[in-house]
């Protein structure tokens, strides 16, 4: 029986034509965002199934440590709290496990039911000349675009949905302390962006195949 959560079917575009063609006209909605010229090949939208699977990695088990350390913290606070009479600071402390509770249960288990819901509110466009993705959260509107060129590297998660990765966000975290003497720190952290969880992804992976060759191919001499 199918997941009523599943994306419907899809149309698939044929690639794109080599040699000399008549520019395509640009679809109604689609102006000011695409190029003069530029088709679209396949619109769809990914699967908004939880991925179970997912809690396999290790955010998870770094999860559920957060939350036996805030629970024990909390409870240990207002035992000390409740030794006093009269409300103070003792009061206060059971409060400071609460971030510790909130970001453990979001590694535990939260993570994969916001992934969901991302993927919910999530299209993808694919033209001849770039990866377009599209989320709409709480009135939020954000397209990011990805030009395919002969450097995309392009990626292939098989399955039914599957994956596409072509594209990377490296983002850099700086931190600094003082003690004894001043010590600053850079971590990097890399996200793989893509087509995630799409059904006929072979289809649409071939697609993209033709694109980037396309990229590659020499440009025709001028007349």
């Amino acid at each position: 029986m199918p997941d009523p959560s599943d994306p419907p079917p899809v149309a698939l575009a044929e690639p794109p034509p080599q040699g000399d063609a008549p520019p395509a006209s640009i679809p109604p909605g689609w102006e000011g965002l695409l190029h003069p010229g530029e088709r679209i090949l396949w619109q769809g939208r990914p699967s908004a199934r939880i991925l179970w699977a997912d809690l396999l990695q290790m955010q998870t088990a770094m999860g559920l440590f957060f939350v036996v350390f805030s629970i024990v913290w909390i409870n240990m606070a207002r035992d000390m709290g409740g030794r006093m009479r009269d409300f103070g600071p003792g009061d206060l402390f059971p409060l400071f496990g609460l971030p510790f509770l909130a970001m453990g249960l979001y590694m535990a288990g939260g993570r994969l039911l916001w992934d969901a819901l991302l993927r919910r509110v999530t299209r993808y466009t694919l033209t001849d000349r770039a990866a377009l993705i599209a989320t709409d959260l709480l009135g939020q509107r954000r397209l990011d675009r990805h030009d395919l060129t002969a450097d995309t590297p392009l990626r292939l998660e098989d399955g039914t949905p599957g994956t596409i990765w072509f594209a990377r966000k490296v983002t850099e975290y700086r931190s600094s302390r003082r003690s004894f003497r001043h010590y600053s720190g850079t971590r990097t952290v890399t996200t793989q962006i893509g087509f995630r969880q799409i059904p006929r992804v072979r289809e649409v992976y071939g697609l993209m195949q033709g694109a980037i060759a396309a990229a590659r191919a020499p440009a025709p001499p001028s007349r």
